[in-house]
């Protein structure tokens, strides 16, 4: 499976020593093993994109439409998504709580511990 082509940088961006008439598709001209190389224009295979097809797009969460669910930063050297606090999961679509919610709760999925009944506070630790 092919993705968008994308087209080597201007001659001014190639690497050093690279003639602007000669295509490159990468440092090694095989799109980085990853996609296929027709006149200095990478065709990446899914999951890879760049110029070079040598990033890796992290996983599109179904609910948000985005990568990481727009709740995290995608790690494109392997394609994971790198949570914020407060959340979690493959794509980061899970709240979780900042604190640990004790004995006498549990975590919601709005990220807020809900405490037993006789129990109280953030982290459903004051009788």
């Amino acid at each position: 499976m092919t993705g968008i082509p994308i087209q080597d940088p201007p001659a001014a961006e190639l690497p050093v020593g690279t003639p602007a008439s000669e295509p490159t598709c990468g440092a090694d001209g095989t799109c980085s093993g990853h996609g296929t190389c027709d006149k200095g224009t990478c065709a990446c295979d899914a999951p890879w994109h760049g110029f070079a097809c040598d990033l890796m797009s992290c996983k599109v969460d179904e609910a948000s439409g985005q990568e990481c669910a727009g709740n995290g930063m995608c790690n494109s050297v392997d394609g994971s998504c790198e949570c914020a606090a407060g959340f979690a999961g493959e794509t980061c679509a899970d709240r979780v709580c900042l604190v640990e919610c004790g004995e006498h709760g549990k975590c919601d999925a709005t990220g807020q511990c809900v405490c037993q009944q006789g129990w109280a506070g953030q982290n459903c630790k004051l009788p």
